[in-house]
């Protein structure tokens, strides 16, 4: 019995969803339905493809907790911006940070334990955190007084006559 190509998505999804629910041991409902056309409709938009069902509904459940905490952000309404949904939608915070920064899975660094001092020396403001003492910065630095920032230059000449 041949399927056409527009009801493939249905049974992937059906497949998926009763997979779902037997692992976890309850019924399939609406909400999970709605939610993995949804992932669906997000996995064609981004062109994402994954090598099995294991490590597609692997996906799935890491881009519905994605979407269930924007849409949660978002419900609250008291902000000055809005989460949606992006091509990273299907990845952990750890698969993120790992992937697309220096994140190496330690939030402390070596910087974190360092002392911080300033030029002005032993005359300084000073507190004190767990027996270490340390200098306050100052208020404001003039960068340009100490060397470290150039002029201005006129660049408009190179690219726009």
């Amino acid at each position: 019995m041949a399927f056409s190509p527009g009801t493939w998505p249905v049974i992937t999804t059906t497949i998926l969803l009763a997979w779902a629910a037997a692992a976890s041991g309850r019924g399939i409902n609406v909400g999970d339905m709605l939610m993995m056309d949804r992932f669906l409709r997000w996995q064609a938009a981004h062109n994402r493809s994954y090598p099995s069902m294991g490590g597609r509904l692997r996906r799935f459940q890491v881009y519905r907790g994605n979407v269930e905490y924007i849409d949660a952000t978002n419900r609250r309404g008291n902000l000055t911006y809005q989460l949606r949904e992006n091509q990273f939608a299907d990845l952990t915070r750890e698969e993120f940070l790992a992937k697309f920064t220096s994140y190496d899975g330690d939030y402390r660094t070596e910087d974190d334990n360092a002392v911080i001092t300033t030029a002005q020396g032993a005359n300084a403001n000073m507190w004190s955190s767990g027996g270490v003492d340390v200098f306050l910065n100052p208020a404001s630095v003039d960068w340009r007084a100490k060397g470290a920032v150039v002029p201005p230059k006129a660049q408009t000449s190179s690219c726009c006559k």
